[in-house]
């Protein structure tokens, strides 16, 4: 039986990361789309493996870098992913903590990896259960080894549409993450001696990249909303009206466009609500989530 469970209820493609071995499998009936006992998929566990999941330091040469990674896209596990899509698997799937594979490859760092998924029409976007985005999981250091590799999968997730300014359950933003990384890592120097000036200068660039295309705290969020309501102008009461210029000078006054109301309702939500086609088409073009 191809599909037969281990005691975490994961099959045999679970494990396979040889493309041969998985085109084996899945002409003899394997399913592509089989859930472990966390909800994860075959498409899921292939991005935590180690095995194709490279961590790259920082290069000291330009060299360096194009070698590195030349390396990390043939490690990537392209060719088994590209199969498993080929085959029917899901690329948005989400585990029973709601994470995409996208999730979970940003998480890791693998930069040739998240460029395949997306490339693949996966949700850059996608909420997990804690309402974290994948640049949220780009953005949330948990190692000095990996902050380079994560510098470029945040270049190629804003590329692709990322929302810079998405809120996890938390109000945290991505840019809140990179600086909890930053202070994490001055911190760790003090208590230690030791310290890693290419780690420093890597979260650096990360905030300033994240800055550069108008990423803000949590914290400046909620500024920015206070001063747009203060000009007496609100993105929800816009969307809820219909009131196209004024949605217009919501989002100018520095509103945000993925905002939610005491009710949770969002501006789009509001507008496709009440049935007004040119503020929904005005917000989508904007970005909204």
């Amino acid at each position: 039986d191809v599909n037969v469970r281990d005691r975490n209820e994961k099959t045999p493609l679970h494990f396979a990361i040889d493309k041969e071995l998985a085109e084996l499998l899945l002409d003899k009936g394997a399913d592509v789309n089989a859930r472990d006992k966390k909800g994860m998929t075959p498409m899921h566990t292939i991005m935590e493996n180690p095995m194709i999941n490279p961590v790259m330091v920082m290069p000291l040469t330009p060299i360096q870098a194009r070698d590195q990674m030349q390396t990390a896209l043939l490690k990537s596990g392209g060719g088994i992913v590209e199969l498993l899509i080929a085959r029917g698997a899901e690329v948005d799937a989400k585990s029973n903590l709601k994470k995409t594979p996208l999730h979970l490859a940003a998480a890791e760092g693998n930069a040739g990896m998240v460029a395949l998924l997306i490339s693949k029409s996966a949700n850059v976007n996608a909420m997990d259960d804690q309402g974290a985005t994948p640049l949220h999981e780009a953005a949330n250091m948990n190692g000095i080894d990996w902050v380079t590799a994560k510098l470029a999968t945040i270049k190629i997730m804003i590329a692709n549409g990322a929302n810079v300014n998405a809120m996890d359950s938390q109000g945290r933003t991505p840019l809140d993450l990179v600086e909890s990384a930053f202070i994490g890592v001055v911190e760790f120097h003090k208590a230690t001696g030791q310290s890693s000036l290419q780690g420093i200068a890597s979260i650096k660039a990360q905030a300033n990249l994240l800055r550069k295309y108008g990423g803000k705290t949590g914290e400046e969020l909620k500024d920015t909303k206070q001063v747009a309501e203060s000009s007496g102008i609100s993105i929800h009461d816009a969307a809820e009206t219909g009131d196209i210029e004024a949605a217009k000078q919501a989002i100018a006054n520095g509103a945000d466009v993925n905002g939610k109301d005491k009710d949770s309702w969002t501006p789009l939500s509001l507008a496709a609500l009440e049935g007004h086609k040119e503020v929904v088409e005005f917000l989508i073009a904007k970005g909204v989530d």
